[in-house]
C-alpha cells in the first residue's frame, strides 16, 4: 500500500511539472528564438542574392549565340530594320573596373527583318554592295573600347573606335550592365552612327541631290543585346552549342 501510494504522490509530481503554467519569461524566449531564427533566414536570403548579383572579376567573353544587334534605317517614305551578327568579343574586370572591350561584328550577316521573300534579298544584297557596306572587301567592323567608365546605377559609358571599311572614327555608347549570376551578364544599349563618317553614303542629302523619296537618312540606329560570360564559362557554352548544332 505504501509503495502504491508513494508511485501515486510521484506520478502527482511529474504531471504537474509538465502542465506548469507559460509565464511571460518563456513566451518572451520562445518570441525571441523565432525572431532570431527569421532574421538568419533573411540574412541567407539575402546573401544568396547578393552572391548571385555580384559580377566577378576576370575575362568576359561574348556568348554569340545569346548575343543580338539590331539595326535600324530610315528613309522618306518608310524604315527598314534587321539584325547583324556579334561575331566575337571580350572585356575584363578588374578590381571591379572593366577594361579591354573589343567586338567583332560579322557585317556579311546582315539580314532583313522587315520584309521577306525576293524583297529580303534585294535589300540585303544592297546592304552588302558597295552602295553601303561593301562586305565583300571588308566582311568584318571592329569596335573597340579605349575607356569605360561606371556611371553609377549598372551603366557604364564607353568611348570606343568603330571600324567600318577600314575607316576609323570615334563613338560613345552607354551600356547597362546586368548581372544573371557571378559568371554570366547582358551588356545593353544603343549605338546611333553617321552612317557616312564611314563612307555609306548611297541615298545621302549631303552627298547628292533632288533624291525625292530616294532620300535615305544619314543616321543608322544599332540596338545591342550581348551576353557574356568568364572564360571558362563561355568556352564550356560554346562547346555544347557545336555538339546541338552538330547533331
Amino acid at each position: 500500500m505504501k509503495k502504491l501510494i508513494t508511485f501515486f504522490g510521484l506520478s502527482m509530481i511529474v504531471l504537474s511539472a509538465c502542465s506548469k503554467p507559460v509565464t511571460m519569461d518563456d513566451e518572451q524566449k520562445m518570441m525571441e528564438n523565432e525572431s532570431s531564427t527569421e532574421m538568419m533566414e533573411e540574412s541567407e536570403m539575402s546573401m544568396e542574392k547578393d552572391m548571385s548579383g555580384t559580377i566577378v572579376d576576370g575575362t568576359y567573353q561574348l556568348v554569340p549565340a545569346e548575343s543580338a544587334m539590331n539595326w535600324k534605317g530610315k528613309k522618306v517614305t518608310g524604315e527598314h530594320y534587321g539584325r547583324v551578327q556579334v561575331q566575337s568579343g571580350s572585356v575584363d574586370r578588374v578590381g571591379g573596373v572593366w577594361s579591354n572591350a573589343q567586338f567583332t561584328i560579322d557585317m556579311s550577316s546582315i539580314v532583313s527583318d522587315d520584309l521577306e521573300g525576293e524583297n529580303a534579298t534585294s535589300l540585303e544584297n544592297h546592304l552588302k554592295s558597295e552602295d553601303f557596306f561593301n562586305v565583300a572587301e571588308y566582311p568584318t567592323a571592329e569596335l573597340v573600347a579605349s575607356t569605360i567608365e561606371d556611371q553609377g546605377d549598372g551603366t557604364v559609358k564607353a568611348m570606343a573606335d568603330l571600324t567600318i571599311k577600314g575607316i576609323t572614327k570615334p563613338v560613345e555608347v552607354v551600356l547597362m550592365i546586368t548581372p544573371v549570376d557571378s559568371t554570366k551578364l547582358v551588356a545593353s544599349g544603343n549605338l546611333v552612327l553617321d552612317r557616312t563618317l564611314w563612307d555609306v553614303r548611297y541615298g545621302s542629302g549631303k552627298f547628292f541631290s533632288d533624291l525625292g523619296d530616294k532620300l535615305v537618312d544619314d543616321e543608322m540606329s544599332f540596338e545591342l543585346n550581348l551576353t557574356f560570360m568568364t572564360d571558362q564559362n563561355a568556352m564550356m557554352q560554346m562547346e555544347k552549342e557545336g555538339e546541338m548544332t552538330q547533331e
